[in-house]
C-alpha cells in the first residue's frame, strides 16, 4: 500500500506574502495582517508600488505598467478574498488550501525509512 501525505493550510494560516527576486535572490515580506493585539487580516492588504523592482539590484519586476498594475491587482484581490473568508459570518464552510510538500523534507523522510529498512533488513 503506498502512503500518500497531503498538506493544508487555512487561510487564517497565512501571515504574509514573500516576493524573491530571481535576479539576486534577495526577499521582500509582506504581512497580510494588522499589527494588533491580536492581529487582524488586514482586509486593506496593498501590494502597490513595493512590486516594481527589486529594492536591492534594482531590477524591474514588471516591465509594462498595466502588466504591473494587473499582476498586483491580482495579487492582492486574492489576499483579500481568501482573508476575506475567515471573518465572514455568512460562511457556512471552511477552506483549505492544499500545499506542494518541502522537497527536501520528502528527501530526507525517504532517505530515513530507507535507512530503517536496512536496519530491520526489510529492505
Amino acid at each position: 500500500m503506498a502512503k500518500q501525505d497531503k498538506h493544508y493550510i487555512e487561510p487564517k494560516d497565512i501571515r504574509g506574502l514573500r516576493f524573491d527576486c530571481k535576479k539576486c535572490g534577495s526577499s521582500q515580506y509582506r504581512s497580510v495582517f494588522l499589527s494588533l493585539d491580536p492581529p487582524l487580516p488586514n482586509l486593506n492588504f496593498d501590494v502597490a508600488s513595493s512590486l516594481t523592482k527589486c529594492p536591492e539590484c534594482g531590477e524591474t519586476w514588471f516591465n509594462i505598467t498595466a502588466v504591473r498594475d494587473q499582476h498586483r491587482d491580482n495579487i492582492n484581490l486574492f489576499v483579500k478574498y481568501l482573508l476575506s473568508l475567515e471573518v465572514d459570518p455568512t460562511m457556512k464552510m471552511s477552506v483549505y488550501l492544499e500545499i506542494a510538500p518541502d522537497p527536501a523534507r520528502c528527501d530526507k523522510d525517504a532517505s530515513a525509512a530507507a535507512e530503517k529498512g536496512k536496519k530491520s533488513g526489510t529492505e
